[in-house]
């Protein structure tokens, strides 16, 4: 299915790295997918993070690398498939070493981001819309993007269109809604609240943070959003 991302080491060009869908039509079959990486600008390559589920073709990982003060390279990975079986649903890892060696990656899953690029209400398609983004100078800072979370938007999230993370991938704000609470219009099909806040559009693609700022922009089927990258507390937004 070849290879859908290619990224430089933060520290050094001759090495790179990059995630790729499983071998299902080519022998030996049901094989690779996941991360990679490369010592040598791109001539020979090492699996350092395996596919969720290698049986898949339509498994795939996604992943921001960033430098972290001590020197070492920090991979963010989210990766999933289009199945909706508990085991496949989209799985977030955090390694702070991936430059040398064999690296090891926490993992990060969570209530907040599980399944994050799959939603049951249109089923799991991790294979269209996956993103992860560390903006440069910022390793704690990580976001992930993928699926609406339909069968929640509205009351247990607000949608999960884009998750932003401030402590190194712990824990995760729901970024699909802003601070605006004006009413929700008459008529409305699909909001539950009383209130109609500006939102993104379902299915994430790509993300930028301006250098030096907090300001960002959201690419999605939609098209693109701007944020002003100021942060407001929005829990008066929410009801029982």
């Amino acid at each position: 299915r070849g290879v859908n991302s290619v990224k430089f080491d933060p520290s050094a060009t001759n090495k790179i790295y990059a995630a790729a869908f499983p071998q299902n039509f080519a022998l030996p079959v049901n094989t690779k997918g996941g991360v990679w990486r490369s010592t040598d600008y791109g001539v020979n390559w090492t699996q350092i993070k395996s596919a969720l589920n290698p049986a898949l073709n339509t498994d795939r990982a996604e992943f921001a690398v960033t430098k972290l003060g001590n020197g070492h390279t920090r991979m963010y990975v989210g990766v999933g498939n289009s199945s909706e079986a508990p085991a496949n649903l989209a799985r977030f890892y955090r390694s702070d070493k991936v430059e040398i060696g064999s690296p090891t990656f926490t993992d990060l899953t969570t209530d907040q981001n599980i399944g994050y690029c799959g939603d049951p209400a249109v089923g799991a398609q991790c294979w269209y819309d996956n993103v992860v983004y560390s903006p440069p100078g910022k390793p704690g800072v990580v976001y992930l993007g993928g699926s609406f979370s339909y069968s929640t938007y509205g009351s247990s999230t607000n949608g999960r269109a884009f998750l932003r993370s401030s402590d190194n991938g712990v824990s995760f704000t729901d970024m699909t809604w802003d601070a605006t609470t004006n009413p929700t219009p008459p008529g409305s099909c699909c909001q539950p609240n009383s209130i109609a806040p500006n939102g993104m559009h379902p299915d994430s693609h790509a993300i930028v943070e301006v250098p030096g700022s907090r300001i960002a922009f959201f690419g999605s089927d939609g098209g693109i959003v701007r944020s002003s990258g100021d942060f407001s507390d929005i829990s008066s937004q929410c009801t029982t």
